[in-house]
């Protein structure tokens, strides 16, 4: 149906009372408590500081927007019951303008099929399709309204995620250039495109309180878009299953009409986007994210634009089956994915029941985080002054009440050379606060420095780890935690290029023994191949294998955009304070699972960071 098309009749009734059975029957269950560790902390701290410190929030520089709260909700304030309200509206939005909106060979089909998708339906699919289907009735009749809206919850899913806003900037992209080839009218893309870009600075001052939020939020999420690549997760996939589901996508100009051709390019960079999202951090849940989304997009084309014969509809559910098999070839341990079928019971509990069903998830909250309370003498020492914790488990701010002042990248996650500048400007003298607690990361060899994805945390963020130990000192520190102090005399009195080295991969290489802290800054070079296929697909792993004194071989993952910042190499430390298990190494080396991706030389440099005489960087004063 197009926007401005009247609903009337018995038919209308009919839909509407469809609609509302199916929102009903699908509504998806809401989680709102959280938990200690890597994701459910940062769900709360976004809704924190949106309760309670906006201007924190916009300062950030994450994966996520200023609105998160939005798609991952926590009972703070009245986060949850907002969230509730907007997933409400535009699903309900969704489904009205999907049931009107078919017009294809499967018409006949499309009860059943909606109430299908429905249930695959959740913030990110809800948003993309509806910009989706706004710039379908656009393209079928122009309506400025039509576009407008659509480049408004465009906006409204960028500030949530700015990954959510890419992919519906894609599809009115697509549309404007699709105008502009079918058209050969300049106005009316210009007129498009002028409403684009007021929405968004209108946006940008609304939301960011600055005319340059919106860009340089965009800027930033485009910039960083590189490192998610190298952020992989290589199970054994089944090739076969997935070459099924890449050629039934590129099928798609094959399967459609002449004259239907040009709107369903819109789909195209959106399941390109999806690919990317689901392959590059290929573990259970992003794998099954990514078979949802594709799920919708696939039950939104063949919903709104007619295949050439009705036999062509079976490729779609070929398509998803392939995905299908390939999850169970990834998917050792066998984990259910299945979908929440009790819609009518979650709908209750989200409406009629929500007072306590949130009081429920609250107090389900700080049961689970009551394990990440401090010590009296640590919480009475901190008191109320600033306090920041790394790498990521914000879980210690809402158990003890500290008085947050987060950095700038929000989590040290290790994205990319971009992360890790901005990152290092939250703990300089100026802007850092007054504490940072260092939570434990047990890594694969027992140490408590690691990270995910096999590295280790001190590789992580390199130039943020340089102003961290140059401006703070060890105070106190335990198998939970570590408590460093801003000081008043820098730990560090400069650093030294010792020589450059050219490596290759796989030999090994002697350290220098100067004293000190010994890094060396990796400029891994790729190849045209190294750099084409992290763009279609996802980069490969890269190790760093460290010889130590004790005569065993420690194995570590790094990524090359973050290793030019400097990996880290002597002392190799494994807890602060324990001079026992801080290990000597005496050679490194370099190893990848895919020479064909990298050049075989690899210039680097050895640095050495001179620390100052009584420095407190890994022992607490005696």
């Amino acid at each position: 149906m197009l926007l401005n098309e009247k609903i009337t009749g018995k038919k209308a009734l009919f839909d509407l009372g469809f609609v509302l059975l199916v929102f009903a029957c699908s509504f998806a269950k809401f989680e709102p408590d959280f938990n200690i560790g890597l994701d459910a902390p940062f769900r709360w701290a976004y809704n924190y500081l949106w309760a309670y410190d906006y201007n924190s929030l916009l300062g950030l520089k994450y994966t996520y927007g200023p609105l998160a709260f939005l798609k991952v909700p926590v009972v703070i304030g009245h986060n949850f019951a907002v969230a509730i309200t907007f997933y409400s509206i535009t699903k309900f939005f969704f489904l009205v303008l999907l049931v009107r909106s078919a017009d294809s060979f499967l018409r006949f089909l499309k009860y059943p099929l909606i109430f299908v998708l429905a249930y695959f339906l959740r913030t990110d699919q809800i948003l993309i399709g509806l910009v989706l289907l706004l710039c379908l009735n656009y393209y079928k009749k122009s309506s400025s309204l039509t576009f407008t809206i659509g480049v408004i919850v465009s906006l409204v899913g960028f500030y949530i995620k700015p990954q959510i806003g890419i992919n519906c900037f894609s599809a009115i992209f697509g549309l404007l250039l699709i105008l502009g080839l079918e058209r050969k009218s300049l106005k009316e893309s210009g007129k498009l495109l002028l409403i684009l870009l007021a929405l968004a600075e209108i946006s940008s001052f609304i939301v960011g309180r600055s005319w340059s939020y919106f860009m340089e939020q965009l800027q930033f999420a485009l910039s960083i878009s590189s490192g998610y690549s190298s952020l992989v997760v290589s199970p054994e996939n089944n090739w076969y299953w997935l070459s099924i589901f890449i050629a039934s996508v590129l099928l798609i100009p094959l399967m459609l009409p002449k004259r239907h051709l040009k709107p369903a390019l819109m789909f195209l960079p959106i399941f390109f986007l999806t690919w990317k999202y689901g392959m590059v951090r290929e573990e259970f849940r992003y794998f099954t994210a990514m078979i949802d989304l594709v799920i919708v997009w696939w039950g939104v084309l063949m919903l709104t634009i007619p295949f050439k014969n009705i036999r062509l509809y079976a490729i779609p559910f070929i398509s998803i089956l392939a995905l299908l098999f390939n999850l169970d070839t990834i998917n050792p341990e066998q984990k259910a994915y299945r979908k929440d079928l009790i819609g009518l019971s979650n709908l209750a509990n989200a409406t009629f029941s929500h007072s306590s069903y949130a009081a429920a998830a609250e107090k389900l909250s700080q049961q689970q985080i009551e394990g990440q309370k401090l010590p009296d003498e640590i919480r009475e020492k901190i008191g109320q002054t600033t306090i920041d914790i790394y790498p990521w488990d914000m879980s210690y701010v809402a158990a003890n009440h500290l008085n947050w002042k987060p950095r700038t990248t929000f989590q040290s996650l290790g994205i990319s050379d971009r992360t890790d500048q901005a990152g290092s400007l939250s703990f300089t003298r100026e802007n850092g606060p007054e504490y940072v607690l260092f939570h434990a990361v047990t890594d694969t060899f027992g140490g408590l420095l690691g990270s995910y994805d096999y590295r280790y945390i001190l590789n992580a963020e390199p130039l943020t780890n340089f102003q961290l130990f140059d401006h703070y000192n060890l105070i106190y520190t335990s198998d939970q935690f570590s408590l460093f102090k801003k000081n008043t005399t820098p730990n560090f009195t400069g650093q030294e290029r010792i020589k450059e080295q050219d490596m290759t991969w796989n030999e090994w290489y002697d350290c220098p023994k100067n004293t000190g802290i010994i890094r060396l800054n990796v400029f891994v070079d790729k190849s045209f191949t190294g750099k084409l296929i992290p763009w279609l697909y996802k980069d490969t792993e890269y190790f760093i294998d460290y010889y130590t004194s004790h005569d065993e071989v420690l194995t570590y993952r790094f990524i090359p955009s973050i290793a030019k910042n400097g990996i880290w190499i002597n002392p190799l430390l494994r807890n602060f304070n324990e001079k026992d298990e801080h290990y000597r190494i005496n050679k490194i080396r370099l190893r990848t699972h895919a020479p064909g991706y990298v050049k075989e030389t690899i210039p680097a440099e050895w640095i050495a960071i001179k620390t100052s005489e009584n420095n407190h960087l890994f022992y607490t004063k005696k």
